[in-house]
């Protein structure tokens, strides 16, 4: 069990913008910089294909004669995507983003795609875990901290004051 059980949906974004695959990467371009994203989430009829992301359409720019009028957006995207549940921690879901090298995590609940969550969000999630008053499942950490200080455990990291807030709850979620 994580220590901070704090779910991810209290720090991804829920403003989706999705692209289909069949669209040319000038529209994933396009997209990009009207939303000033850097992530689309690859979307066919609700079901998720995978993800495009600015790092794969550069790569396809720097290939010669390449025309992003004329390349689809699945010629270019990722299809193996890591996916979570809304549940799953915070800690745990940007330990293993580190592990796979990897910038996003789309947030799923079944075949419904809930939100995505990348590594600007979890600077976010770091900044207000040091700084605002609030946390988000505060009784949940309040109960980790306890039972980590329960006879016969060795109490962590004792005299650290404990802050944290949600992104989410900042923006009047």
């Amino acid at each position: 069990m994580s220590r901070f059980p704090l779910a991810i949906e209290n720090y991804m974004s829920h403003v989706l913008v999705v692209i289909g695959p069949k669209q040319p990467l000038a529209e994933a371009i396009r997209l990009m910089r009207l939303h000033e994203v850097r992530h689309l989430p690859v979307v066919t009829n609700g079901k998720l294909d995978g993800l495009i992301s600015q790092r794969d359409i550069y790569l396809m720019q720097s290939l010669e004669r390449s025309d992003p009028s004329r390349i689809l957006v699945s010629e270019a995207m990722t299809s193996d995507v890591y996916t979570v549940e809304p549940e799953e921690p915070v800690d745990r879901v940007a330990r293993e983003m580190v592990r796979r090298r990897i910038g996003t995590a789309l947030v799923t609940h079944g075949p419904r795609l809930m939100g995505i969550f990348t590594a600007t969000d979890a600077l976010l999630a770091l900044a207000a875990l040091v700084e605002d008053d609030r946390v988000p499942g505060e009784e949940a950490v309040a109960e980790a901290i306890e039972a980590e200080k329960a006879p016969g455990r060795k109490a962590g990291r004792t005299g650290t004051k404990r802050r944290a807030g949600a992104r989410g709850a900042k923006l009047g979620k």
